[in-house]
């Protein structure tokens, strides 16, 4: 059951302005170090930009699927990563986790999809409940 959606677009010019402007002090508040030294990884600026404006539009989707079950988490809060198939997941990190330990463990399922184009990235964010179902002895 899903019990939260975020979604959010933003156009990649407007990210690239702020990012000439303040540099690496915006990706400090918006990203993980380990998030930073993987976007700073990539050989194309015109990618790096794109990568960037993706993961704002994630971190703001995120936020936006827990405005209704509990306090929102802020972007310091969680990281967003790819498996190796390449898709992206959402990891929390532990001091969240404690605080919200009832809400995220094992009963909750963050789905996220990220797409990015020349003048757009967009985030897309479902929060689902899972239920299990006791077994009849």
């Amino acid at each position: 059951m899903i019990v939260g959606l975020g979604v959010d677009i933003v156009e990649v010019r407007r990210i690239e302005n702020v990012y000439k402007k303040f540099g690496i002090k915006f990706l400090y508040k918006l990203l993980s170090n380990k998030e930073i030294n993987r976007i700073l990884s990539v050989d194309s600026y015109k990618l790096l930009i794109q990568k960037i404006a993706s993961r704002f539009a994630a971190k703001e989707a995120v936020i936006k699927s827990f405005s209704t079950v509990i306090k929102k988490p802020r972007f310091s809060d969680f990281e967003i990563f790819r498996h190796e198939s390449g898709s992206p997941f959402v990891k929390f990190k532990k001091k969240f986790e404690d605080k919200n330990k009832d809400f995220l463990i094992d009963n909750h399922q963050i789905n996220i999809s990220l797409s990015h184009e020349n003048n757009y990235a967009i985030a897309f964010v479902t929060l689902s409940k899972i239920f299990y179902e006791k077994k009849k002895k």
